[in-house]
């Protein structure tokens, strides 16, 4: 669709607010970009280990604390988007990431890094759902919600896309600079992106934010009671926790087997990469395996085997493959089983059970991380073959059926 077409006004709006609002659209995708650009994501795991000298055990540590912030921000923050409204909170959350990093590479110690990690929730938590929120409802003022589902896309891609051209560079700095400077390189992306979020277009709208134990109070009752909706949710959970941690430990593996830190960008880009070609391809893939409950069936192993052959294999031309499969068949399913949760869901339930079983999700991978990191550090080969097990019996004792998968 054409810009002009874009802005063409709506719903009584005047041409100027209308193209105000409709800046908001391609702003928000940049925006989105920018706060993707981690030069980090590729040698995350070298920092850590390498530069910051902390054990590994201690870097899933430090991700339990992450997931944990993140939980315990999520209702407080989201009361500053309501109150002050949520280009303040988007304009406050990108200052935070860009003093993230910097606080990051400021020194090495654990410390450092778990008040890294806080700043870090923080500015996650002030944007979450502002900026889609932003975004859906520029277009309902235009009257174009409609076309939202075609825009979401969109903008989810330019998180990727971000991923995609900022690991490789990130890899290429770390093996001529060291590991700290691509740390402090993030402020400069972070900081485009704060100065996009100060020429944000505000919808003011206003809503009742619930405490911590009405949400997850609401939330869990109505799970409990929707059987259906129950068994997507517990299927997504298990599968989707167990699948992230390849973020985590394909790059000891790749480590192990001597590829050199140079190319652990470009698998990053290929992780970002194979997502996108999976959430592209849902229908044509659950065509060609005759069923949706198949189709989830089959993801889950695949990742699942994925994890099993990681484990044995001693080879980086193998293991390579192997990494972007698990992630793109693993991580994009919980994308896929979201959809088809949230056909299930009442209009009037579905922020608090989402918000649910997005709590859900950070508690569990709290309490998992720091066992998968002893695990590890005890055996890594092993490790892999454990989680490859388990998410393929998690899968198989998944309660959902073909009729619940609605489009």
């Amino acid at each position: 669709m054409s810009v002009m077409a874009l802005t063409t006004p709506r719903n009584g709006l005047s041409e100027r607010a209308s193209r105000r609002f409709a800046a908001n659209i391609w702003k928000l995708n940049l925006f989105m970009l920018f706060r993707s650009f981690h030069f980090i994501g590729g040698v995350l795991v070298p920092f850590f280990l390498d530069w910051g000298g902390i054990s590994f055990a201690q870097v899933m540590l430090l991700q339990s604390w992450f997931v944990g912030s993140v939980f315990a921000l999520e209702v407080p923050t989201g009361a500053i988007a309501d109150r002050y409204g949520r280009r303040l909170s988007m304009v406050l959350g990108a200052a935070a990431l860009v003093a993230a990093p910097l606080l990051y590479a400021s020194y090495p110690s654990i410390w450092v890094f778990a008040a890294g990690e806080f700043v870090w929730a923080l500015g996650g938590a002030l944007i979450s759902g502002c900026d889609q929120a932003l975004l859906y409802d520029s277009m309902k003022r235009m009257g174009r919600q409609d076309e939202s589902k075609r825009y979401f896309g969109r903008f989810d891609s330019s998180k990727l896309v971000g991923i995609m051209i900022a690991a490789p560079i990130g890899s290429f700095i770390a093996a001529r600079l060291g590991l700290q400077p691509v740390m402090l390189l993030m402020a400069l992306p972070f900081a485009i992106a704060l100065v996009i979020a100060l020429t944000l277009a505000e919808v003011k709208v206003r809503q009742k934010r619930d405490s911590y134990l009405q949400v997850i109070r609401s939330g869990m009752r109505y799970l409990w009671r929707h059987r259906i909706a129950k068994a997507l949710a517990l299927d997504m959970l298990s599968v989707h926790v167990l699948a992230f941690l390849i973020i985590w430990l394909y790059q000891p593996h790749l480590s192990g087997i001597g590829l050199p830190l140079t190319y652990f960008g470009l698998v990053h880009a290929g992780i970002a990469l194979s997502q996108i070609a999976f959430n592209s391809s849902w229908a044509r893939l659950e065509r060609l395996l005759g069923s949706k409950r198949r189709y989830a069936l089959v993801s889950a192993v695949v990742a699942g085997a994925g994890f099993v052959l990681l484990g044995l294999s001693k080879s980086w031309l193998l293991s390579v493959p192997l990494i972007i499969l698990i992630a793109g068949a693993g991580l994009s399913r919980k994308t896929l089983m979201q959809h088809y949760l949230q056909k299930h869901i009442p209009s009037s339930s579905r922020a608090t059970v989402m918000s649910t079983v997005s709590m859900a999700e950070h508690l569990s991978a709290a309490v998992l991380n720091p066992f998968i990191g002893l695990a590890a550090e005890w055996s890594l080969p092993y490790t892999l073959i454990g989680l490859g097990i388990a998410t393929v019996a998690l899968a198989s004792l998944s309660r959902i059926e073909e009729a619940h998968l609605l489009d």
